[in-house]
């Protein structure tokens, strides 16, 4: 078989286009990683000082869940450098939310507004007031208050 000089020619610059455009060639410069790097950057994995931040801000919410504070991570965006704040305050709000168990802690604490609630609101009723739960905010913490007007309209219902 007599291949011509002219094919042979014709399939090799055919092969070599061919592989060039497919972008199967090798780059020093490239890292395996994510583009951004990997850690920080916008890459695929979170940066260490953001496990660090969320956790500090699981802390801080519980503690001012325990201290009956308004929910709000901003307080203590003096000690979170700015590009950690956003999973500060992601850790803060699982803080706060989940700062109930032994005792004193939110979720009993929110129960206890409940119930107070409830009381405060079969009183109210039983002596002809119009039903408004916020006539009594003095005797609970901002953050449980939501807690107080569901057991107050309950109570005020005789439910």
């Amino acid at each position: 078989m007599k291949v011509s000089v002219s094919r042979l020619f014709l399939l090799g610059s055919v092969l070599v286009s061919t592989w060039l455009l497919s972008g199967c060639y090798y780059d020093p410069n490239a890292s395996g990683y994510p583009p951004g790097g990997g850690y920080g950057g916008g890459g695929a994995y979170p940066p260490p000082q953001s496990n660090k931040a969320y956790n500090s801000g699981v802390s801080y919410g519980r503690q001012d869940a325990r201290r009956g504070l308004a929910r709000q991570a901003s307080r203590h965006w003096n000690v979170v450098p700015p590009p950690s704040r956003e999973a500060f305050a992601n850790g803060y709000n699982v803080g706060y939310r989940n700062s109930g168990g032994g005792g004193s802690g939110g979720g009993s604490q929110a129960q206890q507004a409940y119930s107070q609630g409830q009381r405060y609101g079969a009183s109210d009723a039983r002596r002809g007031l119009a039903r408004q739960a916020s006539r009594h905010w003095s005797v609970v913490a901002p953050a449980f208050r939501e807690s107080f007007a569901h057991g107050y309209n309950a109570g005020y219902l005789g439910r």
